[in-house]
Formats: C-alpha cells, sequence, structure tokens
C-alpha cells in the first residue's frame, strides 16, 4: 500500500481526504462530510500526520484515543512529549 500525506498548512480550514476503499471508512469525532474533515479547531498538519501515522501502523488503532497511545504519538512526531 501507497501512502502520503495530503499538502496542507497548520490553518487550512479542511483536510481533502483520499482512499480506494470508502466502504470501510468508519468516521467519529471530527466533523466529516464528502470525503473533507473541517479542521477551523485543530492544526491541520498535526492532525494530517496523526492520520498517516495510525495508517501505517494498524496494529495500535485498537488504542486510538487512550492517553499512553497519545504519548505514543507525540514522542514519535516530535520526539518528547510537549508540556
Amino acid at each position: 500500500m501507497t501512502t502520503s500525506l495530503p499538502p496542507t498548512t497548520p490553518s487550512a480550514l479542511f483536510l481533502r481526504l483520499t482512499y480506494a476503499r470508502p466502504d470501510l471508512v468508519r468516521t467519529a469525532g471530527l466533523p466529516f462530510t464528502r470525503r473533507r474533515i473541517r479542521t477551523d479547531t485543530i492544526n491541520a498538519v498535526f492532525l494530517t500526520h496523526t492520520m498517516h501515522y495510525d495508517l501505517v501502523q494498524p496494529e495500535r488503532r485498537q488504542r486510538i484515543g487512550t492517553a499512553a497511545s497519545y504519548t505514543e504519538l507525540l514522542n514519535t512526531l516530535y520526539g518528547t512529549t510537549p508540556r
């Protein structure tokens, strides 16, 4: 599977999503319509990297949303947990 990060900026209002199997897509949490996620209340670059991290590591998906998973994500993306 080839994965890539969609181009974006931290202040983007939407992230446009592309996926090969729409029948497998499940959503919860962020407002999501027509293959776009509204990102006006979150850093779009952080969200993009988070989604990519979860996509390429399917074994960790069951832990998404836990404090331990968030700490692991921050350590992976930034090398340490920001305070």
